[in-house]
């Protein structure tokens, strides 16, 4: 399989996706389904927070929902991703200082 480029935002996607990590619109085309959303889009709850930066206390702005794992690339190799702590974070950043914050989602 090869890469491909979505029709509808012109973002590149890995072969394995099978929808645009980006606006969510399928390989073929397809409009994403009404309950699809982006991990950069604002949390669904309203909980994004208004946060002022603790360096040069200008405002923190959204970044999106990051997904980290905790546990070695050798135990994934070697045992699966049973054993494999994986956490989301939202992140925020500051536009003036480049300051960055992560929350647990």
């Amino acid at each position: 399989m090869m890469p491909w480029t979505c029709e509808h935002c012109g973002n590149e996607n890995d072969a394995g996706f099978e929808r645009c990590w980006h606006c969510g619109t399928g390989a073929n085309g397809e409009p994403p389904p009404a309950d699809w959303r982006s991990d950069r889009a604002p949390p669904f709850d309203g909980s994004e927070r208004a946060l002022a930066c603790l360096r040069c206390a200008s405002p923190m702005a959204y970044a999106g929902r990051r997904h980290f794992q905790d546990g070695s690339y050798a135990k994934e190799a070697l045992l699966g991703e049973f054993f494999l702590e994986r956490v989301k974070l939202d992140m925020y950043r500051c536009k003036s200082c480049g300051k960055v914050e992560f929350f647990a989602a």
